[in-house]
């Protein structure tokens, strides 16, 4: 987790004074439209009768409230459609730098399944567990899983047998855990860790950002 968060504090970071700029502009314009939209409202009211001013004052009054009610729909889309484009250059953007883990550096990717099987292994109640990964990754899955049983039992007090799952699956990177009744099923996949990200984190950090 402290590797996924480095990474995505260090992507806000470079996206967070674009994004800060972006909704300046947004506001900037709103406050432009907004203002014509006033004066242009003043100049009506002064063209008309005396006696008819505050009828075509009420008249203008609601019609500018619906012009900027309008407005703010406007910049609550532009805002929204932003977020939405930054969450999507973030998540490829992490998409590409996990691919380039996983094909440059075996070392540290194989310490990422470490990681990924002991939080697997955290989260399920049973004994014995099958773990299964992409067929690139099994070897590196034979490595892993002594020394993840290991971490588990020494620092996390967790007896669990690890069984390398003979049903191969098709992801990017990662694991699956279950166990052998298929009563527990945990998906510790990079894609699945990804659209964790998508869903429950980057929002939060992109909503503060841009609030």
């Amino acid at each position: 987790m402290t590797e996924e968060r480095e990474i995505l504090e260090a992507l806000i970071k470079e996206v967070k004074e674009a994004a800060e700029k972006e909704a300046q502009r947004i506001l900037e314009e709103a406050s432009r439209e907004a203002e014509k939209i006033l004066k242009d409202a003043e100049r009506r009211v002064n063209e008309v009768l005396r006696e008819k001013i505050e009828k075509i004052r009420r008249q203008v009054r609601a019609e500018v409230s619906d012009k900027i009610a309008l407005k703010k729909l406007k910049i609550r889309r532009e805002y929204l459609m932003k977020k939405q484009q930054l969450l999507s250059s973030i998540l490829n953007e992490l998409n590409s730098q996990v691919n380039e883990i996983i094909e440059k550096n075996p070392e540290k990717y194989k310490q990422c399944l470490l990681k990924l099987v002991i939080e697997a292994a955290l989260n399920m109640q049973s004994e014995v567990l099958l773990i299964a990964a992409a067929a690139r990754d099994l070897d590196l899955l034979k490595e892993v899983l002594p020394k993840a049983e290991q971490v588990l039992s020494e620092k996390y007090s967790r007896r669990v047998k690890l069984i390398v799952d003979n049903n191969t699956i098709d992801a990017i990177g990662g694991i699956v855990a279950r166990d052998q009744e298929g009563r527990e099923y945990f998906n510790n996949t990079i894609e699945a860790r990804l659209r964790r990200a998508r869903d429950e984190v980057l929002p939060a950090l992109l909503t503060k950002l841009l609030e």
